[in-house]
């Protein structure tokens, strides 16, 4: 017997219903209720007051700018359009959802250290994407943004975690998810409920994190990076010159901004002028301003590692000692006043000048030969480092000292029997009469040597 062809579409609706009511329901198990984006876009599409500042950027600016407190300081309503990883590519397309309703004085766009590299991050764009309300310009940031491998994992979330669903899906996480997407606090866009142990969510866009470096952990998290223009990406420079142009055209002002960074950070990267002169220059280009706030001169603030919980974020103590800075320089600079001199200093070395002392030390294993470490460490230039190996076993968990400070950054670990040991390092400028100005300790296990 035939089916009518009013059937056949009955059954096809139904099915189509069907999958997108099965995709809804698994979307609200594994996507995460601690999304971030979902909050501050929610923020934004029910803000009524126009909008005068708004910063657009990575987790740089979410940690270290508080529009809460820094718009009231410059007599302002500021707003924050931040994420993880945050693209330049994004920040076109978030700032055509905020010219929809707002057209503020002034536009800050995050140029922090290395965000202009090459990220081609879908994850991070989707979570943005998923919170757009439905316009054409959601559409167009679909199409600009994804590949048509991503399209469906980008449609349907659940999908983004096929790959772990035997361990996702039945785990206490994915059981405390669902838990915390059944209460008010969820459904009312309540920012408690992204609150973690480390970080908490302030709203318009800030995310305080609570945190900071420990001088045995401020090695572990200073990565050595330079600066090379050749990983600069092509489609970055494009959306960014394409932001500045949005902007302008609708009569805002703009400003690059790199956000702070700890000394240690600053210290390790030996061609950060470079960077510096780059931004300046392109920024010249794109007729707006660069101002970079790791060159915050130490007279008018002092950020040391207390006020960062890694190597490139600051923490809540941090950024509530930048925003009355902050405030003071985006108002004298929309005032016309603004002296950028009494503000940031010109180069590295300047800011690193009467800095003698090691800023970090950590140690890694010598590639090749496991029975060796060696430290490495941060410092202005100049500074010669001396190091002091200790060591300490199950049987004896106080540390020995088993080398003695010298020059020499490498600890040989081949008379040692095989097991596990705590290796210690400590760091000090040569003449300092410091038992240590920085350490770090790291777990050590030497295997059995074969010779050949």
């Amino acid at each position: 017997m035939q089916i009518s062809k009013s059937k056949l579409l009955i059954k096809a609706v139904a099915f189509l219903l069907i999958f997108l009511l099965l995709m809804r329901g698994a979307a609200f198990v594994t996507v995460s209720a601690m999304a971030r984006p979902r909050l501050t876009m929610h923020e934004w599409y029910e803000m009524d007051e126009p909008l005068d500042v708004a910063f657009f950027g990575s987790s740089r600016f979410y940690r270290s700018i508080n529009s809460l407190e820094l718009g009231p300081m410059m007599g302002k309503n500021a707003f924050g359009f931040t994420s993880s990883d945050q693209s330049l590519r994004d920040t076109y397309f978030l700032l055509r959802e905020m010219y929809k309703k707002s057209s503020p004085e002034l536009v800050v766009i995050d140029v922090s250290w290395n965000r202009l590299y090459d990220e081609d991050d879908a994850a991070a764009s989707s979570m943005i994407w998923d919170y757009f309300a439905p316009s054409r310009n959601k559409l167009d940031f679909f199409f600009a943004s994804f590949e048509p491998s991503h399209y469906a994992d980008v449609l349907f979330p659940a999908l983004r975690y096929t790959d772990s669903y035997d361990d996702h899906l039945l785990s206490r996480a994915t059981l405390n998810n669902v838990i915390k997407k059944l209460t008010p606090a969820y459904w009312n866009y309540d920012p408690s409920i992204t609150n973690s142990s480390l970080a908490r969510y302030m709203g318009r866009g800030f995310d305080a994190a609570t945190s900071s470096i420990s001088m045995d952990s401020a090695g572990d998290v200073n990565v050595n990076e330079n600066w090379d223009p050749l990983q600069l990406g092509d489609e970055q420079l494009e959306y960014l010159q394409r932001s500045v142009e949005l902007c302008q055209q609708y009569g805002t002002k703009v400003v690059l901004l790199g956000a702070p960074i700890p000394l240690m950070k600053l210290a390790s990267v030996e061609d950060y002028d470079d960077y510096d002169r780059y931004m300046q220059t392109l920024a010249q280009q794109l007729g707006v301003d660069f101002y970079d706030f790791a060159m915050l001169r130490p007279s008018v603030l002092t950020l040391d590692n207390s006020c960062f919980y890694d190597y490139k974020h600051a923490n809540e103590h941090g950024a509530a000692l930048l925003q009355p800075v902050l405030a003071q320089f985006l108002s004298e600079y929309l005032q016309g006043d603004l002296d950028e001199s009494k503000y940031l200093c010109e180069s590295r070395l300047e800011m690193l000048q009467g800095h003698d002392e090691v800023l970090s030390v950590w140690l890694k294993d010598n590639e090749g030969d496991p029975t060796r470490v060696t430290a490495y460490t941060s410092a202005a230039p100049g500074v010669q480092v001396e190091f002091e190996f200790l060591i300490s076993t199950p049987a004896n968990k106080e540390y020995t000292v088993m080398q003695p400070y010298g020059a020499d950054a490498q600890f040989d670990m081949s008379p040692w029997q095989d097991g596990n040991y705590k290796v210690m390092v400590h760091a000090r400028a040569k003449g300092s009469d410091a038992a240590y100005e920085q350490y770090f300790e790291v777990a050590y296990r030497k295997g059995a040597r074969t010779d050949d």
